[in-house]
């Protein structure tokens, strides 16, 4: 669930769209399915030396891999595409995601970046944030489930903050 909540969060930050992970029964759709996929493929590189031969190869698994970075490239590139238009139609737009705040400084500056410099970045903050965010949240409730002193603080400091 946290990894769910947290792609969600960081779509959101970072581009300004949710990825719809809570809202679905699931969990799934195509974006988060293939950068789940494409962060396996990478862990499988980083365990296998030899797999640059697989990619001169291009056997099945690399092959599938080209699949799935499309499917995650093309996400950001409709969002960056449908971003640069909303922001050339109204510059004066009080958009706050990450997307938005680099298109802004670039116009700002009159300077060009190009979609990829934007989708790297932008993919960056995902990679570095979902997980990062999901194994903390994870490891706070487990130290908060066995410290039960603690978790009853913490409870009663969010039920008087918050109500």
């Amino acid at each position: 669930m946290f990894f769910r909540s947290t792609m969600d969060a960081i779509c959101l930050i970072a581009f300004g769209q949710d990825a719809g992970c809570l809202s679905s029964s699931s969990g799934n759709n195509e974006f988060t399915v293939a950068f789940d996929s494409a962060q396996a493929h990478m862990v499988d590189r980083l365990i296998n030396p030899w797999w640059w031969i697989n990619r001169a190869l291009r056997t099945p698994g690399e092959r599938n891999f080209q699949k799935i970075f499309r499917v995650i490239d093309n996400f950001a590139a409709n969002i960056i595409e449908n971003r640069r238009k909303m922001l050339t139609e109204n510059p004066n737009s009080a958009r706050f995601d990450l997307l938005s705040l680099f298109l802004k400084d670039a116009h700002a500056r009159k300077e060009y970046v190009t979609d990829k410099y934007l989708r790297d970045i932008v993919m960056s903050f995902v990679i570095a944030g979902r997980d990062t965010t999901a194994c903390i949240l994870s490891w706070l409730f487990y130290e908060l489930s066995i410290h039960p002193d603690v978790e009853k603080k913490t409870h009663q400091r969010i039920s008087t903050s918050y109500g």
